[in-house]
């Protein structure tokens, strides 16, 4: 409940115009809003001690109501915009760049709302806020001279659906970036300065589990915004121990089609099975036909073919998804499907969804029952073609 009373509903009443016009303007440019003068902080704190805006970030404001309609990687987006507004020369790094290049991650990265920011080994600084996180760059890969890249990425295109919203869904304009890519010069989007892709995606595998860096990793190459040998080349430069980048290189691919696809992928590679095929078509031994296009297929020793199907919870529920099917319907095209499948040679169809990951238990018996093969049982089956 918000707090306050009758004062604030008083204050609410009594609107301040000016920063009404600095919150629209804000939201129109994807950003928070600051204040610029004690009189506007002062405003800005007594909305937020009614409830009527929020301050996800020292200095950093935005409507309520505005900012609950957000999910966490535009949250994130929102803060690091509006503080490159405030600080043009600050470079963003790790998490943060992810966020600005779209890269697809987990919404439960940002459950601790840290943002990144790149800084050279011999800057001094006085004490930082709590959340303001420094990741050391070399001052050679702080550049002046980064490039302006117009990129917008509207509201509603920030999340892939599956099962519990988790996941960042890149615009199409993000691939407007590809040509921009960069070894060791900043690249900017819009207003934002941040560090090369291939420097964001070594950062980030250096500071979060492998499960949850895959899908930077699979997206960022799907959309040629880097290449293998960029982050190899970052990863030289570095006297740190690269190993979890060089696992992710290793199992990294851009046919991967989304985020919780990734994640699933990563957690079946963490639990010990042999990494899958991706993206296959089978077509009836019958008529020729398309049977169906699967997300992962495994061949065992004794000459099975095994299927496994990454379902969304919106695959139910959404219309643009159900093409407007009712929930039973949609079912029994799944059995349909199957049956087709198993017509042109599966021999099992395995489904699983985002929770039933999470979990692990869940998603690691399905798999084990279905005989998908462990790695390092048989070298020649460890790795799909």
């Amino acid at each position: 409940m918000r707090s306050g009373g009758p004062y604030c509903h008083h204050q609410h009443m009594r609107q301040h115009k000016h920063l009404d016009d600095l919150m629209n303007r804000a939201e129109m440019d994807g950003r928070c809003c600051s204040a610029s003068s004690p009189a506007e902080r002062q405003a800005m704190l007594r909305r937020t001690r009614c409830g009527d805006v929020v301050r996800p970030f020292r200095s950093v404001y935005a409507r309520r109501e505005y900012w609950d309609g957000l999910n966490p990687i535009e949250q994130a987006s929102h803060v690091i915009r509006e503080m490159a507004r405030r600080h043009p020369d600050r470079v963003f790094a790790g998490l943060s760049a992810a966020v600005i290049y779209g890269f697809e991650h987990s919404w439960t990265l940002h459950d601790e709302p840290y943002v990144y920011i790149a800084t050279d080994g011999f800057t001094k600084s006085r004490r930082s806020y709590h959340r303001l996180r420094r990741i050391s760059v070399r001052r050679s890969d702080i550049r002046e001279d980064c490039h302006m890249v117009r990129l917008y990425r509207p509201r509603g295109d920030g999340a892939a659906q599956d099962g519990s919203n988790t996941w960042s869904q890149v615009s199409k304009l993000a691939d407007r970036i590809a040509h921009e890519r960069a070894l060791r010069d900043n690249v900017c989007i819009g207003e934002v300065r941040v560090t090369s892709p291939a420097r964001t995606l070594v950062d980030c595998a250096l500071l979060y589990p492998f499960e949850h860096v895959l899908s930077m990793f699979d997206s960022a190459l799907r959309r040629g915004l880097v290449t293998r040998e960029e982050i190899v080349a970052v990863c030289d430069g570095l006297r740190v121990d690269c190993g979890p980048v060089f696992r992710l290189l290793h199992y990294a691919d851009a046919r991967s089609e989304n985020g919780g696809e990734s994640f699933c992928r990563a957690v079946s590679i963490e639990e010990g099975f042999v990494p899958p095929q991706l993206q296959h078509t089978f077509y009836s031994r019958v008529t020729g036909k398309e049977a169906g296009r699967v997300d992962f297929i495994w061949h065992t020793e004794d000459g099975r073919i095994i299927v496994l199907e990454f379902d969304g919870m919106q695959k139910y529920i959404d219309p643009e998804m159900t093409s407007n099917r009712d929930v039973r319907q949609v079912v029994r095209d799944e059995r349909q499907r199957e049956q087709d499948l198993k017509e042109a040679g599966v021999s099992v169809v395995i489904r699983t969804n985002y929770i039933e990951v999470v979990q692990r238990a869940p998603f690691v018996m399905k798999l084990m029952q279905a005989g998908v093969p462990r790695a390092g049982a048989h070298p020649i089956f460890e790795h799909a073609d």
